[in-house]
């Protein structure tokens, strides 16, 4: 025995081929009635299981592209956050800068007299 479902034995269809070997003609064993209703039914079976696989590609297809489609989402506002992030930083720096620039004038300005300055006397 193979296992505990099969068991080997004889066939009816076993014909011997001219020497040693028996040729089991293991494609006439189906009958009649087996081939009529068996091969429409396996050529149902197997269009049913094509079409369930191309469906459950095309589900996990649907799936990957709506999980692209939020990380596309989350990336594209985290560069819109990132983008104003940059422009407030460059405002700031604009600020500081022209703070800056009056800084580094006023001592010039202090050490310069005025245009009304008075001379003194003593």
């Amino acid at each position: 025995t193979l296992s505990s479902r099969y068991e080997i034995g004889e066939s009816s269809t076993a014909r011997p081929t001219g020497g040693r070997e028996i040729d089991y003609g293991f494609v006439s064993t189906l009958d009649a009635e087996v081939r009529r209703r068996g091969i429409g039914e396996v050529g149902y079976g197997i269009r049913d299981t094509w079409h369930q696989v191309h469906k459950t590609r095309f589900q996990m297809q649907q799936a990957e592209m709506a999980e692209l489609q939020e990380i596309d989402r989350r990336r594209q506002a985290q560069m819109v956050e990132t983008l104003r992030v940059m422009g407030d930083m460059r405002r700031e720096m604009g600020d500081m800068l022209a703070e800056l620039l009056v800084l580094r004038e006023q001592p010039r300005r202090a050490r310069q007299p005025r245009s009304d300055a008075r001379v003194s006397d003593h």
